[in-house]
C-alpha cells in the first residue's frame, strides 16, 4: 500500500502545476531556514514548511535577501521572485522537490495508522485503517502539496496517540513522547491549539488522581512549549527584547482579547508564534470570500464543512463511518474517547469558523475518524451486524477502492459519486476543494495542435502562465458583452473559482455559465467555444 501510495503521490507531484498557496508556504519556510526570521507570512507556524524547504538548500536556491520585496515584507511578490526567478532551477523542478517533504509526512501518516491500530485494536482494524487512510483522495490530494494541512493531520493523530498512551501507561517516558507530539502539532498549524482543551477534557473524563496528573501535565506542557520555542529558536531569542504583545495583535474576538491581555497584564512579549495566532484570530473575525452550492458569501456558514465532508468523502468511507454510529452506545466509552472528544471539539471549531475556503482545514478529522471507525468495526462489527457485516464491508471497501482509483491523478478535484463526481464539483465547492491552480500543464496539453493564440485564459493560480505559452488576455465580462464588445479569441478557458465569481462580481461570467463547456481540463479549468461571438472577420 505504501508503494502504491508513493507512486500516486509522486505522479501527482510531477503533474500538478504550482498551487495558489505553495509559493508563499515554500518561501516562508526557506527564508526562515536561511535567515532565522519569520518575515514572510506569520499566519502559519514553520515546522512543515521547514521540512519542505530543505531540498531548496540542496538545490542552491537564492533566497533573494537583497530584493526590495524582502526588505518591505511583500509576501506574495517575494514568493513569486524566489520560486519563479531562479537561474538554473526551473519553477517546476523547485516545487516538485519541495513537495517531497509533504509526501514523506503523508506516507508516515499511513504507516502510523497501519502500525498503531492493529497493535491496540486488532489486526482486522489495522487492515481497515490502512485502506481508509491510504486510499483517501483528500489525504492524498494534500499529501503532495507544499502546505501545512497534511502535516497538521499527521501530527494531530500522533498527539492523540501519544496522549492516549500517557493516560493509559502513565510513565514519564509516555509523558515525554506525548509532549513532543503535542509540540510538533502546535508548531505545524495554529488550529492544533485545540488539542490543549481536548486533552484537558480527556483528563477530566479519565478521572485519574490529580496528584499524578498535575505534575504530568506540567511536564507535558513544558516539553510541548519547549518544542515550539526550539523550532522558533532565533525568533525566541529576539522576542525577549520585543515590544509588548498587545502592540502586534489587533483587537477583536476572544482569542485576540486574551492575547492582548497577556501582553498588557502579564508583560508577554510579541513572540512570532503569539503574533501569528493573533493574525489568525483577525482573519477569522474578518472572514474570507467563500462559495457553497451556488452562493458566494463572506465569512462563515455552519453548513460549509458538513457539506464539504459529505460531498468530498468517498461513499465507501461514508458507509463505513455510518456503520459505526450504532456502536458508539454499545462500546466502552473509555476506549474511544481519546478520538471522539478531539473529533467533537474540532468539528465545533470548524462549523464556527469564519474561513470557509477548503476541506483542507478539516483534514485532521480524517485520520481520527478512520482509526476510530476501524477499531469499532474490527472489534464489534460482526457482533452488531451479523452476516450482513461481511457484505457491508465488501461493499464499503470496494466502493472506496473504485472511487479512489477513478480519481487517481486528480485527487484535489475529488467529489464522490453521490453528487456526480468531479465533473459536477464546481456546482458545490471551488477554491482549494477543486480549483487551486493545479491544471495549467494539463491545459497546455489540451491545446495540443490548436493555436495557443486562440485561447483566452482567466487563471486562478500563481504559476507563470507565460512558462506554458499563455499570454495575458481578459475574458469579456457580461456587462461589456451587453454593450457590444466581442471577444477576439475563440476559446475561453477559465478557472472554475473565477467562473463562480468568488473573488469578483459573479455577474461577470454569467454568459459563460449559461453555456456548456467543451472541456473541463483537470476538472478545474473550464473551456468554452465562443466562435459564434467572434467578429465576422475572425471566424473560420
Amino acid at each position: 500500500m505504501l508503494m502504491v501510495q508513493a507512486w500516486r503521490l509522486g505522479g501527482e507531484a510531477r503533474q500538478d502545476t504550482q498551487t495558489v498557496d505553495e509559493g508563499i508556504h515554500l518561501t516562508a519556510g526557506y527564508t526562515y531556514l536561511r535567515s532565522g526570521e519569520t518575515r514572510i507570512d506569520r499566519e502559519h507556524p514553520p515546522l512543515a514548511r521547514l521540512l519542505c524547504a530543505l531540498p531548496l538548500w540542496w538545490l542552491g536556491v537564492d533566497p533573494k535577501f537583497d530584493s526590495p520585496t524582502w526588505r518591505d515584507k511583500l509576501m506574495v511578490e517575494h514568493s513569486k521572485l524566489v520560486v519563479n526567478g531562479q537561474r538554473g532551477v526551473e519553477p517546476e523542478r523547485l516545487v516538485t522537490a519541495a513537495r517531497g517533504g509533504t509526501m514523506l509526512l503523508c506516507l508516515l501518516l499511513t504507516l502510523t495508522a497501519a502500525w498503531w491500530t492493529p497493535a491496540r485494536l486488532g489486526a482486522a482494524a489495522g487492515w481497515l485503517a490502512l485502506l481508509l487512510v491510504g486510499l483517501d483522495p483528500n489525504l492524498n490530494a494534500h499529501g503532495h502539496l507544499v502546505t501545512t494541512d497534511l502535516g497538521a493531520a499527521f501530527t494531530c493523530l500522533l498527539a492523540c496517540i501519544g496522549f492516549e498512551r500517557m493516560l493509559r501507561v502513565g510513565s514519564w517516558r509516555s509523558v515525554a513522547w506525548a509532549g513532543l507530539a503535542l509540540g510538533a502539532a502546535l508548531a505545524t498549524k495554529y488550529s492544533m491549539v485545540f488539542l490543549v482543551p481536548a486533552f484537558l477534557l480527556l483528563t477530566l473524563a479519565a478521572r485519574l488522581p490529580w496528584r499524578r496528573m498535575v505534575p504530568q501535565w506540567a511536564v507535558l506542557l513544558a516539553i510541548a512549549l519547549g518544542v515550539v520555542a526550539l523550532i522558533y529558536a532565533p525568533e525566541t531569542a529576539r522576542a525577549m527584547k520585543a515590544q509588548p504583545l498587545q502592540r502586534e495583535v489587533d483587537e477583536g474576538g476572544v482569542l485576540n482579547t486574551t492575547l492582548r491581555w497577556m501582553g498588557t497584564r502579564l508583560g508577554v512579549p510579541a513572540h512570532p508564534y503569539l503574533v501569528g495566532l493573533g493574525m489568525l484570530g483577525a482573519h477569522q473575525g474578518a472572514g474570507h470570500p467563500a462559495f457553497l452550492m451556488g452562493e458566494v458569501y463572506a465569512g462563515g456558514k455552519w453548513q460549509y464543512f458538513p457539506v464539504a465532508f459529505l460531498v468530498k468523502t468517498p461513499l465507501g468511507s461514508l458507509l463505513l463511518l455510518a456503520l459505526c454510529l450504532p456502536m458508539l452506545r454499545r462500546e466502552n466509552w473509555a476506549e474511544w474517547r481519546v478520538f471522539a472528544i478531539p473529533l467533537a471539539l474540532f468539528w465545533i471549531m470548524a462549523v464556527t469558523s469564519g474561513i470557509n475556503i477548503g476541506l483542507r482545514h478539516l483534514l485532521p478529522v480524517y485520520p481520527l475518524s478512520f482509526v476510530l471507525a476501524a477499531g469499532l468495526l474490527g472489534q464489534r462489527g460482526g457482533a452488531v451486524y451479523g452476516k450482513a457485516f461481511v457484505v457491508a464491508m465488501v461493499l464499503g471497501c470496494g466502493l472506496l477502492g473504485v472511487e479512489s482509483a477513478r480519481i487517481a491523478g486528480h485527487d484535489l478535484a475529488f467529489f464522490n459519486l453521490a453528487v456526480g463526481g468531479p465533473e459536477n464539483g464546481g456546482e458545490y465547492l471551488v477554491d482549494s476543494n477543486l480549483d487551486w491552480g493545479q491544471s495549467l500543464k494539463e491545459l497546455r496539453e489540451w491545446v495540443g495542435q490548436r493555436r495557443v493564440e486562440d485561447v483566452c485564459l482567466s487563471y486562478f493560480g500563481t504559476a507563470p502562465m507565460m512558462l506554458y505559452g499563455f499570454s495575458e488576455c481578459g475574458i469579456v465580462p457580461q456587462e461589456k458583452l451587453d454593450e457590444g464588445e466581442r471577444p477576439d479569441r475563440r476559446y475561453m478557458a477559465i478557472s472554475v473559482t473565477f467562473l463562480q465569481g468568488v473573488y469578483h462580481k459573479r455577474e461577470w461570467y454569467g454568459w459563460l455559465r449559461a453555456r456548456k463547456p467543451v472541456a473541463k481540463v483537470g476538472y478545474s479549468i473550464y473551456v468554452y467555444d465562443a466562435e459564434d461571438l467572434l467578429p465576422v472577420y475572425l471566424r473560420r
